[in-house]
């Protein structure tokens, strides 16, 4: 429930933005669509590798100078390796006493989908077949859900590693909604009246985190880090 009041108090702004905009100016809208990779940084580049992405925007013309964007985002992240990582399993018996251990069924999944808005202020005007440079900066939230499964529990003891339901971990599910922001660079290339070739580099940050797995060298992820290169259009009418 609090999650829907946040969206929704956010369509709200939203709108209401638009509608104040479209009194004060008349300008075009439009519709862009981006493919993109994004890049984990910090801490979250331990659990994650670049991972291809979707955004669909729609954009409101302000002014010659300045653009308005509602964004979804959708990502479906690829693992980094968890299955490679190793414990030093400490209670072992003779030989196996601090012998490094593998879980060679361990995952970790995670997707992650957003609402933004951002505000694009272009630093020359807009003129056709010209190149735009721009800063971008926006506001939302980010959904996301992070699943790991597979690792073996470091706890047990014996001469060697038993890898039945009883000593394995528990999987775990965060399922969770995080604040989020984001800024960055770009240019776009007005290619006729309506189409628009835009590409960007974005620097994001959610408040979410991901739990730690100290044993596996894996410490607490927060907040969320990533660089997005986005490359797409907009059709602007």
């Amino acid at each position: 429930m609090r999650t829907f009041i946040r969206i929704l108090g956010l369509w709200c702004i939203v709108l209401a933005a638009v509608v104040t905009s479209a009194q004060a100016e008349t300008g075009q809208f439009g519709l862009g669509l981006y493919g993109s990779v994004l890049q984990p940084v910090g801490t979250f580049k331990n659990w994650y590798s670049t991972s291809p992405n979707g955004i669909a925007q729609l954009t409101y013309v302000v002014s010659p100078k300045t653009m308005a964007e509602v964004e979804f985002h959708y990502a479906k992240f690829k693992d980094v390796g968890l299955k490679d990582r190793e414990f030093i399993w400490h209670n072992g018996s003779g030989v196996a006493q601090k012998s490094l251990v593998k879980s060679p069924n361990a995952k970790a999944k995670m997707w992650m989908g957003s609402l933004l808005v951002n505000g694009v202020r272009s630093f020359k005007a807009d003129k056709p077949h010209g190149g735009v440079p721009y800063i971008a900066a926006g506001i939302g939230f980010y959904k996301y859900r992070h699943d790991v499964s597979g690792l073996i529990w470091p706890g047990q003891s014996g001469t060697a590693i038993k890898t039945d339901s009883q000593n394995m971990l528990q999987p775990i599910k965060d399922y969770e909604t995080a604040l989020s922001m984001n800024v960055g660079l770009g240019a776009y290339f007005r290619t006729s009246a309506h189409f628009v070739v835009d590409m960007r580099v974005r620097w994001n940050v959610s408040m979410g985190q991901l739990r730690s797995f100290e044993d596996w060298g894996l410490l607490q992820t927060f907040p969320l880090q990533s660089v997005n290169f986005m490359v797409g259009f907009k059709y602007l009418k």
